[in-house]
C-alpha cells in the first residue's frame, strides 16, 4: 500500500510504495469519550533525503472509493539509524480546530444543513450523509469547527470520517462523511471463551442492573409566553403488559415500571435478608420517544448490554475474517445464557500484511479514573439537557433527626414509605406554594401547606391597608373641620 508524502503547501513530494516501508501501522479507534474518530499513522521506512520536508502523509481509504485518501499531519519523526519513523494524526481534526464557529442557533435544524454551516469557513465540505438522522437544536458559541462536530456527535450520536482526494501533485477535495453509527452489521458469531477471542479487560460490577426503567419525552403541559411548549413528567410503559406466551421475550405485567431480565437477576441481583435476589434496576432515558411501546423496546434493548459483564477482546482479523472499524458482531456467552451485538471499537491495521491486522472487540472496560470521569461528564450534559424540566423531575431523600423515617423531596410520590415519614412536595395547583404531608399507614395525610399562610398573611396586609386608609381619611376629616372653624371667626 503506497504513502503518499506532502509538503507544507500540502502538494505532493513523493510515493512510497509498501514494499519500500518496513512497517505501515494505522490506528483507529472509537474514544471512550465519545470525541471524534480518533485516527493515526505510523510508517518507518528507509532514509531518504526527499522526505525532510514532509509535513503530511495520505494512504488510500480502506474503504471508500477508489480516489479517496485518509490523511494525516506528521507530528512526530524520529531518525534512528539509516531509518525514519513518521507519526501522523488525522488532518481534519487538526485543521479544524483552528476555525472558529462565532454563534450558530440551529433549531430543528437537518445535519447536512448543521454540518454545511460548521465547516463554511474552512475548506472541508459535507459528503456522504447516511438518510433519516436527527434533528438539531442546539447553540455552537465561539467554540473550534472541530469541537462543534464533537458536540454535534455528542447530541445525536452520529458518527464522522474525513476523506480527502488526490489528483496530480496536490490535494483537490476534503469532505466529511456523517454516519448514524460506523461499521457494517455482519453476521460474525463468536463465542466467549473460544481461540478466536482473548479477554482484554473484563469487569463484573461496572454499570451492570439486571432491570431498566424507560423513560421518554416529557409531555406537553402548555407553553411559554413566547410560544414555546413546556413539558412536564416523561412518559413511562408501566401500562405496557409483556406475555411471553404472547411471543415477548419475557413477562412483564401490567403497572410494573421496569422491565426485567431474569436470568440476570438470579445471577447478579441485589440479595436480600431472606436469601431472595432482587433486580438491580437502573434507569435509561429516550428522550425523543413518545410511545410506550416503543419505549420497552428500546429499553430491552438497552437491558442486554446492561445486564451482563463488560468485556472487551482483542483477535488479530487472520483468526475472524475481515473487519473494520465499528463493525457489529455477535457474542454468545452460554455461561449466562446471553447473546449480544458488540462493535469492534479499535482497528490496528498493518497495512502491509492485513493478515496480521489486530482488532478490539467489544464494551468499553473503565478504568476507576476514566469511569469517574465519564460520570462526571455525563452528569454535565444530563444537568445541561434537563434544566427546563428539573423542577418537575428531581427529588430526593434525607433521613429525619431521629434515624427512624425518612423526608422525601419532589414531585413523584415516594414508592417506598412507612408510618412517619415524610413528603415535601409543590402545591398541585398553586404555583410557588408548598405542601408537607406525614404517611399515616393508609393515606399522605396534610399537615403544613403554605397557600394558607399565604392567605393568612394576605389578609393580615389587606386589613393593615384598610386601617392605614381610614387613619388617612379621618385625618383628612379632622383638617376639613379645623379649616371651616377658623374661616368662621372662631378660635
Amino acid at each position: 500500500m503506497a504513502i503518499y508524502f506532502l509538503d507544507n503547501d500540502q502538494r505532493l513530494i513523493k510515493i512510497v510504495p509498501d514494499n519500500g516501508a518496513i512497517s505501515i501501522l494505522q490506528t483507529q479507534e472509537l474514544p471512550e469519550d465519545g470525541s471524534l474518530l480518533k485516527d493515526m499513522l505510523s510508517v518507518h521506512l528507509k532514509n531518504d533525503e526527499r522526505l525532510f520536508d514532509a509535513q503530511y502523509m495520505a494512504i488510500k481509504s480502506y474503504d471508500g472509493n477508489r480516489n479517496s485518501f485518509d490523511m494525516y499531519r506528521i507530528v512526530n519523526e524520529l531518525v534512528p539509524d539509516n531509518a525514519t519513523e513518521f507519526e501522523g494524526v488525522q488532518v481534519a481534526p487538526y485543521e479544524l480546530e483552528g476555525v472558529v464557529v462565532e454563534d450558530l442557533r440551529p433549531q430543528g435544524w437537518t445535519i447536512e444543513r448543521t454540518v454545511n454551516q460548521v465547516l463554511k469557513n474552512s475548506d472541508w465540505r459535507l459528503g456522504y450523509t447516511d438518510d433519516d438522522l436527527p434533528k438539531v437544536s442546539t447553540n455552537f458559541y465561539y467554540l473550534s469547527a472541530k469541537d462543534s462536530l464533537k458536540k454535534l456527535q455528542e447530541l445525536t450520536g452520529v458518527e464522522f470520517t474525513f476523506k480527502v482526494e488526490i489528483s496530480g501533485n496536490k490535494i483537490t477535495d476534503k469532505w466529511v462523511e456523517v454516519y448514524r453509527e460506523l461499521g457494517n452489521r455482519t453476521l460474525k458469531r463468536f463465542n466467549y471463551g473460544t481461540n478466536a477471542l482473548t479477554v482484554k479487560r473484563e469487569t463484573n460490577h461496572s454499570e451492570l442492573y439486571t432491570a431498566l426503567i424507560g423513560r421518554g419525552k416529557g409531555e406537553e403541559v402548555g407553553e411559554t409566553d413566547a410560544g414555546d411548549a413546556t413539558y412536564g413528567r416523561k412518559i413511562n410503559f408501566s401500562d405496557v403488559e409483556w406475555k411471553k406466551s404472547a411471543g415477548k421475550p419475557v413477562d412483564k405485567p401490567k403497572g410494573q415500571k421496569y422491565i426485567e431480565l431474569p436470568q440476570a437477576t438470579a445471577e447478579f441481583g441485589v440479595k436480600m435478608l431472606d436469601g431472595r435476589k432482587v433486580p438491580r434496576i437502573g434507569v435509561v432515558e429516550f428522550s425523543d420517544t413518545e410511545d410506550p411501546e416503543v419505549l420497552i423496546e428500546q429499553t430491552w434493548q438497552a437491558l442486554q448490554g446492561y445486564a451482563r459483564p463488560k468485556v472487551l477482546f482483542s483477535a488479530t482479523v487472520a483468526n475472524i475474517g475481515d473487519t473494520g472499524i465499528g463493525d457489529t458482531v455477535t457474542i454468545h456467552r452460554h455461561d449466562l445464557n446471553m447473546h449480544y451485538k458488540t462493535r469492534v471499537r479499535k482497528v490496528m491495521r498493518n497495512r502491509k500484511n492485513n493478515d496480521k491486522t489486530q482488532v478490539e472487540i467489544g464494551d468499553v472496560v473503565y478504568t476507576a479514573s476514566t469511569k469517574r470521569q465519564s460520570n462526571i461528564n455525563s452528569k454535565l450534559n444530563n444537568m445541561e439537557n434537563e434544566l427546563s424540566n428539573v423542577r418537575d423531575e428531581v427529588s430526593h431523600v434525607v433521613v429525619s433527626a431521629d434515624g427512624k423515617n425518612t423526608i422525601n423531596y419532589g414531585n413523584a410520590e415516594p414508592e417506598r414509605k412507612r408510618v412517619g415519614d415524610s413528603w415535601v412536595r409543590d402545591h398541585p395547583s398553586l404555583a410557588g406554594e408548598t405542601q408537607w404531608l406525614i404517611w399515616n399507614g393508609e393515606a399522605w395525610e396534610l399537615i403544613l401547606d403554605t397557600s394558607e399562610t399565604t392567605l393568612n398573611k394576605e389578609a393580615i396586609e389587606q386589613a393593615q391597608q384598610d386601617i392605614a386608609e381610614a387613619q388617612a381619611t379621618a385625618d383628612e376629616a379632622v383638617g376639613q373641620i379645623d379649616i371651616a372653624v377658623a374661616n368662621a371667626g372662631f378660635t
